[in-house]
């Protein structure tokens, strides 16, 4: 407890500065934490509502796929005793405009009265799936989507071949519920919508053709799923269907959220590792520059360390010349005497040697020029003088005697 209170008391004196130089370490702390906290949220969301919309994306609480052949008369008549079924068959075909060569590759859908079970069915103009997909005026009824109609040309109240059977364009599909469920989400063409009665003129059940028989299933209230599924199991082991309930309705969907989900968590995982690279480098620069300080700061107190003597000495020199001056100007005759009773007690005064040039000497004295004799004699006078000045000086502020 003690450690803490004393690392917030640490933190909240360097944080009086402001926090210029923990920018960079914010701001990436911040932008991992958040990434990372999105992603998870936004797929929770996502996962959220499809669960809710389970039996509408499926079209049922089951839904039971077999390809190429339709199912059996005895399984048929269990699944209606056991719920309210709902029959649909999808294959893909080739759609012709009547009375051009315009012609679309769609994805045929052919559904029963019951459809669909759960959701809403809507048409432009509106209209019920009887009206919009039966027989009436001499053709059957289709809903095609918007994008079919651009593609042959069309318009509602036109007739579009199907394989062998013509068919009434009726209406729009608007709204379609099983759109991404029990239908493929990602089809090769657009939606042309007829009825199951409708199919057979079609001539395009035979041997071969791919076929996909879905039938949805509507439980009774009451009927829990954990105890249907296996009863149907236990009825029809070899069935060779495809049972989907509604806890897993949009298996292809909610595999790509998923592997989206991860694709961003690690983007987010690498930002908060370039955040974490980030945070080192703020720390590493806020510490190098607190060991600067403390290493100019030490600096700083050995350089007074080794100068501490001169100061001292300077010091001195300081108040000698200061009680020199407060006692006056002692005349030439005593700094004389003072000077020679020095001179006694150090051995006696030594002359200064002054060594001259020997190319001062290269001729004799007597045949140098009166200029050169002058100049020589003023500069050992000059020299002479300078020494005395010295001692003279050392002499006053009580410094040994030195040559």
């Amino acid at each position: 407890m003690n450690n803490l209170a004393v690392a917030r008391a640490v933190a909240r004196r360097e944080l009086r500065g402001g926090v210029r130089g923990f920018r960079t370490f914010l701001a990436c702390l911040a932008l991992g934490v958040a990434a990372i906290a999105g992603i998870g949220s936004l797929s929770s969301a996502v996962t959220s509502g499809l669960a809710a919309d389970a039996n509408a994306l499926l079209g049922g609480d089951v839904d039971i796929r077999m390809m190429h052949r339709p199912a059996s008369a005895a399984q048929i008549a269990w699944l209606e005793a056991n719920g309210a079924v709902s029959h649909m068959v999808d294959m893909r075909a080739m759609a012709h405009a009547v009375g051009s060569d315009n012609r679309a590759l769609i994805s045929l859908k052919a559904i029963d009265g019951r459809y669909p079970l759960y959701g809403e069915l809507l048409f432009d103009p509106p209209a019920s799936v009887s009206e919009a997909l039966g027989f009436h005026d001499g053709a059957w009824g289709a809903a095609v989507e918007p994008s079919l109609l651009a593609r042959l040309g069309l318009a509602p109240g036109d007739q579009v071949r199907v394989g062998e059977g013509v068919y009434r364009i009726r209406a729009v599909i608007t709204r379609e519920p099983d759109r991404t469920g029990g239908a493929r989400s990602i089809t090769l063409g657009p939606r042309l919508m007829v009825g199951l009665k409708s199919l057979p003129a079609t001539r395009l059940i035979r041997p071969g053709s791919l076929l996909h028989y879905h039938y949805r299933v509507r439980l009774p209230a009451g009927v829990a799923l954990a105890q249907w599924k296996p009863a149907l199991n236990a009825k029809f082991p070899d069935a060779g269907w495809r049972v989907r309930d509604r806890s897993n309705a949009t298996p292809g969907l909610r595999r790509f959220i998923d592997r989206t989900a991860q694709f961003l968590t690690l983007v987010g995982l690498t930002a908060l590792l370039v955040g974490g690279v980030g945070i080192g480098n703020s720390v590493h620069t806020y510490l190098a520059g607190k060991r600067g300080e403390d290493k100019d700061r030490a600096q700083g107190d050995g350089d007074d360390h080794r100068h501490r003597p001169l100061l001292r000495r300077l010091d001195q020199i300081a108040e000698q010349t200061a009680r020199r001056h407060q006692t006056g100007t002692r005349d030439r005759p005593q700094r004389k005497r003072e000077y020679g009773q020095h001179a006694e007690q150090s051995g006696g005064h030594q002359r200064r040697r002054v060594e001259h040039d020997p190319r001062r000497y290269r001729q004799p004295v007597g045949k140098r020029s009166g200029d050169q004799y002058w100049n020589h004699r003023a500069g050992g006078d000059a020299e002479r003088n300078a020494a005395q000045r010295h001692r003279r000086d050392l002499d006053e502020i009580g410094l040994e005697n030195r040559p």
